[in-house]
């Protein structure tokens, strides 16, 4: 219980910042998010985005968030962003494959074996992301990370390939990415909309969960999960996007500074992020969740059974060159090495 008190009360103190542009703006944006105001990616986009925003473009252009699911889930915020009711979204690893679709071949399973590698890929391929979100009507100013996922169970440790058959998975994500892992691994699926979750969960309609240890702190859920099983089985992108219409609406003289501000802060932004996951997986270790530990073999087995994904996926959920071209950047960092 000490852990997880002490990781909320430091995450608390930090979020104190505000994350309003000064009232003087000009020019105002709504955003919205998932992430709960006080923790993870919230606190970087309040302490690191926002003044570094505030800074380029020179306290002209203010953003009202909307913290917490305020506004719905990345589902409704592509929805509002459609209508004109909202300008922008910080949003999760499935809110990215709806507004680029062949990011989605990023969350292929066990692709990634680190973070470093993601920040390989990253570097190499995140200005065709981003002309790619272009085509359907979005400015991605960030790629960042939700978290190399990790499996999260009420009743029982998830060990073995057999374990996954004993389980109800719930989730976000219902790309043919995620089903066909689902399907390959024999077990049951639901996906979910974010007001959803929780109670799903707590009625035991569903006793597992694939997502990041951020969001299980966030939502205090780590009080009902008993286990974590932290394979690297999925990498999930995140993503701070903002309409072309509103992008044109920020006076074109803060564009360039926007951009280089972007490009700056994001690194610093992964990091801390990266750090705050480490430290919520820790809290929730002393809390009393037990660490699950996958045999080598076991391993092994997975990603056999997972490694027709790529190819049955391909020019499916994404196109078979995005694929091509991720695999050739990681060859060579693995080979650099």
């Amino acid at each position: 219980m000490i852990g997880i008190k002490k990781l909320l009360a430091i995450i608390l103190l930090l979020g104190l910042t505000c994350s309003q542009v000064s009232a003087k703006a000009k020019y105002r944006l709504k955003f919205a998010t998932m992430a709960p105001k006080g923790i993870g990616w919230s606190m970087q986009i309040r302490n690191i985005f926002m003044p570094a925003f505030e800074k380029a473009t020179e306290g002209n252009v203010s953003i009202k968030w909307y913290w917490g699911g305020l506004k719905g889930d990345d589902i409704d915020y592509i929805r509002l962003m459609s209508e004109n009711n909202l300008d922008g979204a910080a949003l999760a690893g499935h809110g990215v494959t709806l507004i680029c679709p062949e990011m989605s071949a990023l969350g292929l399973p066990f692709l990634f074996q680190n973070f470093d590698e993601v920040d390989f890929v990253r570097n190499q391929m995140v200005k065709k992301f981003e002309q790619l979100a272009e085509k359907n009507g979005y400015k991605l100013l960030f790629w960042g990370d939700q978290d190399i996922d990790q499996i999260y169970s009420i009743q029982q440790p998830i060990q073995t390939i057999d374990d996954f058959r004993n389980v109800t998975i719930s989730g976000f994500y219902d790309t043919p990415i995620d089903l066909l892992v689902i399907n390959k691994l024999h077990t049951n699926y639901i996906p979910l909309r974010t007001l959803d979750f929780n109670s799903v969960l707590r009625q035991r309609k569903a006793d597992a969960y694939i997502g990041p240890a951020l969001w299980v702190v966030g939502c205090q859920l780590y009080s009902l999960f008993r286990y974590v099983t932290p394979i690297k089985l999925r990498y999930s992108p995140a993503a701070l996007v903002l309409t072309k219409k509103a992008w044109h609406k920020i006076p074109q003289k803060y564009h360039s500074p926007i951009l280089k501000m972007l490009k700056h802060t994001g690194k610093e932004f992964c990091e801390k992020a990266r750090i705050d996951t480490n430290k919520a997986l820790k809290a929730m270790k002393k809390f009393g969740m037990k660490i699950v530990e996958m045999s080598p073999d076991e391993q092994t087995k997975l990603k056999k059974i997972c490694q027709p994904v790529w190819t049955e996926t391909s020019n499916n959920a994404f196109p078979e060159s995005i694929l091509k071209e991720i695999r050739g950047h990681l060859q060579k960092y693995r080979n650099d090495q």
